[in-house]
């Protein structure tokens, strides 16, 4: 490979246009019926209630076959993990994505074509950005239309997208969404949805007396900084041990500006008591623990 490969920053036209290949999902596109009947609430005392029982996080997020998204570099979790280093490949975008990248070791060559390498690794540390938590990293570059000055003999290569994310399975039609308990909430009996003396590590945040959970919805689409309001569908597939939530947002049609969204209060009513059982966010890989908010989250309520 020739080190005089480098990689610049592109001028007006320069960038071919890579578009993320289609993917079709290995599990069905619609959302199948669930295990736990969930009747939603959103916002404070909002009269717009309908029954969510149309997802299923059981067989929607199969890590062994649901299609997790990293804004935009897309893999099925074993596709991921057999995915070769960056470090082992041949290829000519190589030294240009350790210009970027440093450690090569880490990055997982998830997308590897003649003009584009896609890849991503665990985030160490991970990032809290827009309302979560997020674990993972990715990197795109591509190569320019235009190669460069020819004194240089440089193909050229430039970031097309890079940044942190959360693996989130793609649900046709939803939106990905962040998630966390509501421990301001008013609970029905009056009293606040989290027991004080833990809710800011998210321990017994959901009172486990109740027979639902004060959630906070934070949609990650772009939506011109406003509230899900109406548009959030959960699903709850429950043992005696978890209750696992999949939460997505129908996306507003239209053109929207991309500052961060507010969070959006839902209540999801479950079929029995909370009790001592973990809470889960499943439409994220690995699945995670849902806690209560930062204090510097915006709430619409």
């Amino acid at each position: 490979m020739s080190g005089r490969s480098r990689t610049r920053t592109a001028t007006p036209g320069q960038a071919r246009r890579h578009a993320a290949p289609t993917r079709r999902p290995t599990t069905p596109a619609r959302l199948v019926a669930g295990v736990g009947l969930a009747v939603l609430t959103v916002g404070c005392g909002a009269a717009d209630q309908f029954r969510a029982a149309d997802i299923d996080p059981a067989a929607d997020v199969d890590p062994a076959t649901a299609v997790y998204d990293c804004y935009g570099v897309s893999a099925t979790i074993d596709e991921l993990e057999q995915a070769p280093k960056v470090a082992e490949l041949e290829h000519d975008a190589v030294e240009a994505f350790g210009e970027w990248a440093g450690d090569l070791d880490r990055w997982r060559a998830v997308v590897v074509e003649d003009d584009r390498l896609a890849a991503i690794r665990s985030a160490e540390p991970p990032q809290e950005l827009d309302g979560e938590v997020r674990d993972h990293e990715r990197l795109e570059i591509v190569r320019l239309d235009e190669p460069g000055p020819p004194e240089t003999d440089d193909d050229g290569w430039m970031a097309a997208s890079s940044g942190y994310c959360v693996l989130r399975a793609e649900l046709d039609g939803l939106a990905h969404a962040a998630v966390h308990l509501d421990d301001a909430a008013e609970g029905a009996d009056g009293d606040d949805a989290a027991d004080g003396d833990d809710a800011a590590d998210g321990d017994d945040a959901a009172d486990g007396d109740e027979n639902h959970l004060h959630l906070l919805v934070v949609e990650q689409a772009c939506n011109s900084g406003e509230p899900a309001t109406g548009r959030v569908e959960v699903g709850v597939d429950a043992d005696a041990d978890e209750i696992r939530l999949l939460v997505g947002v129908r996306p507003r049609s239209g053109d929207h500006t991309c500052p961060s969204n507010p969070a959006t209060p839902v209540t999801v009513e479950l079929d029995g008591p909370v009790a001592d059982r973990q809470i889960l966010d499943v439409g994220r890989y690995p699945p995670r623990e849902i806690t209560t908010a930062d204090a510097g989250l915006t709430v619409v309520r």
